[in-house]
Parts: structure tokens; sequence; C-alpha cells
């Protein structure tokens, strides 16, 4: 139905064109042989008939354009993930960070094995957040707690520690029942190494990546997607001071960084 008055709303403005563009040739031709001249009133209104013709045209061209331009944007938007399924990359696209949190937060809890990326300010992201935001972080920072003191579980951290970060992260980082939690950070000011936004490699087998801006959210599954971010991961650990590797706490870092944050 949508379609069948597109293609009316088309006909209708083609004629309104070419009846147009008519007009203005029959114009000029006929002030171009005299045929005009007998009618004063018509003869002096020529340059304004046809520059309001003319005008008309362009306009129509104008918006004839920006509306294929606005079609073809709409189209690479919707088609683009769909064109990335078809050769192998499955993407899943998440309209908000709630939306985006709850999934890692259903995924993680069947994980063995992750490496965890944080780069942004918490600060700077609570001023974003909605309240749904607020309950989905909260919710995935509960679930992760459990899962880093599961036996089996192995999961590496690398951050930039802000003081809500600390605060939140420290009591995981002294708990020695989580055997297979390890931290390492990178100082604020650290150029050392890109950072491309934040990301969870789980497994090996997908990731969930967020833009630096934190506008864009996905989960991606492909095997050379996620080995390039697993890949990344471990030359971030290369360069990050480690805070805690697995039950071993670099103590003089952790009081170090504890008494800047209470300070």
């Amino acid at each position: 139905m949508e379609g069948r008055a597109r293609y009316i709303l088309r006909r209708i403005e083609l004629v309104l064109l070419l009846t147009t563009a008519g007009v203005s040739l029959a114009i000029s031709v006929l002030d171009l042989i005299g045929l005009l001249d007998t009618s004063s009133w018509i003869a002096q209104r020529i340059p304004a008939l046809v520059l309001l013709c003319l005008g008309f045209v362009a306009s129509y061209l104008i918006v004839e354009r920006r509306g294929k331009l606005e079609d073809i944007a709409r189209i690479v938007d919707e088609r683009s993930i769909a064109i990335l399924q078809a050769v192998g990359v499955k993407v899943e696209e998440y309209q908000t960070s709630a939306d985006w949190v709850s999934a890692i937060a259903m995924r993680v809890r069947s994980g063995k094995h992750f490496k965890d990326v944080s780069w942004a300010e918490e600060e700077e992201l609570q001023h974003r957040w909605s309240q749904e935001d607020r309950v989905a972080y909260e919710h995935c920072n509960a679930i992760i707690s459990e899962v880093i003191r599961k036996q089996d579980v192995i999961w590496r951290e690398v951050c930039v520690f802000s003081r809500s970060r600390f605060a939140r992260m420290r009591e995981d980082i002294l708990d020695e029942s989580a055997i297979g939690y390890s931290v390492a950070y990178f100082e604020p000011s650290t150029k050392a190494v890109p950072r491309i936004g934040g990301f969870l490699v789980i497994d090996d087998k997908e990731v969930f990546v967020a833009s630096a801006e934190s506008t864009i959210w996905l989960r991606v599954k492909h095997p050379a997607i996620v080995r390039y971010f697993s890949e990344y991961f471990e030359t971030l650990w290369r360069h990050a001071k480690v805070l805690k590797k697995g039950p071993h706490l670099d103590r003089q870092r952790f009081e170090r960084l504890d008494a800047r944050f209470r300070s």
C-alpha cells in the first residue's frame, strides 16, 4: 500500500515537472519569434514567468535529490548489518546501553574465559545514564561479582581507574576467593596504546563492543573479528600495570591507589 502511494506521488511530480518545463519552453519560443509582443502585459512579465518555471524545476530537482539521498541512507542503515551477516559476520546492534549491558549480564553466566576492557570514566557516563541504564549496570556488576568467584572462571580486566570504579572493584580485588580474577590498569594520562572503546571478549567466540563515545553498542560473532579484539587485549595487558594476577595481589600498588582515591 505504501509502495503504491509513493508510485502515484512520483507520477504526479513527474507530470507537474513536465508541464512546467513545457510551459517554460513554450514561453521562450513564442517570445523568441515575437508572437508575444502584441500583449504588453505578457511581454513585460516574460522574464519573471521563465524564472518562476526554472525555480520550480530547480526546487523539484533539489527535493528529489535530497529524497533519494535520504532513501539511500535509510537503506544502508537498515541493510548494513544484514550484509555483514550475509558474509558470515553475526552482528547484533542494541539501541541503548541498558539493552547492551542486560545482554552481557545474561551471557556472562555461562562463560568461562573473559577479556574485559573499560576506558570510560564512570562519573562521566553516569551523567548520561537513564534510570534504566543505572539499574542495568548495577544488575550486571552484581552478576559479574558472582561470576569472578567461580573456581573455573578466568576473568582478566584492563581499565583506567576512577574514584567510583576503584570503590566498586575494591572488594572484588581484595577477595582471595576470586582466584581467577586478574586486574591491570593504565594511568589516565597514558598514551602508549590507542583506545578504541570498551569491549568484552567471551570464550574467544564473541565480543561485546561499545564505541569510545558510548553511542554504539554491538555484539559480534566472527572468528577474525573476535581474534582481533583478543590480540588487542593481550597487547594492552602487556603494557598495563598488573594490580592483581589471579590470587596474587600487588599490595604496594593497591595501597597507593587506595590512598589516592581516599584522599
